[in-house]
């Protein structure tokens, strides 16, 4: 008999063999399986241990937050996620195009661009009815990466959109 879960990253379901037991990583998107956004509760608790259980976790977030940090204190864990999460929206906010990820719909960061053309291998395909290349030789990408599952994607420039439609349209006429 086998057993399922779904990963709360990719929302693949992952289907494991109860003889190896469950994974630990999701063998799509590489992400751990365990830790994600849960709290673990006692359900055999009486209702008043499982709410002073939940009072201690309320104080103790509230006091770490109250410390103040000081410069070689390392980040606990929250603090380290929201400060990556204020980072990513950061950097989301810089951009001019904030394509969605094809694998788990998050926003994808700009990483960077890349020049293709003939130095790196790139011969520009002519149409038939012009001796004009569809594309500049060396044009520009745009690349991308997902912050949640590490997705990569590229993109022409905007400029080189341009160039491609407007090539586009006058093939058409």
């Amino acid at each position: 008999m086998t057993e399922s879960t779904v990963c709360p990253w990719c929302q693949t379901e992952i289907v494991w063999d109860e003889e190896l037991g469950p994974e630990k990583h999701c063998p799509h998107c590489d992400n751990e399986l365990e830790g994600y956004r849960t709290i673990s509760l006692n359900l055999d608790d009486e209702e008043g241990e499982l709410e002073e259980n939940l009072g201690r976790q309320e104080n103790s977030y509230l006091d770490e937050e109250e410390e103040e940090e000081e410069p070689d204190q390392r980040r606990s864990p929250h603090q380290a996620i929201l400060a990556l999460e204020d980072h990513v929206q950061q950097l989301l906010s810089e951009q001019e195009e904030m394509p969605e990820c094809p694998s788990c719909r998050e926003y994808m960061i700009e990483t960077g661009r890349q020049k293709v053309g003939s130095s790196t291998g790139f011969e520009s395909r002519e149409t038939k009815d012009s001796a004009k290349p569809l594309l500049n030789n060396p044009f520009e990408m745009v690349w991308y990466v997902c912050p949640s599952c590490f997705e990569t994607k590229s993109r022409l420039s905007y400029a080189d959109q341009h160039f491609f439609a407007q090539r586009l349209s006058e093939a058409a006429e």
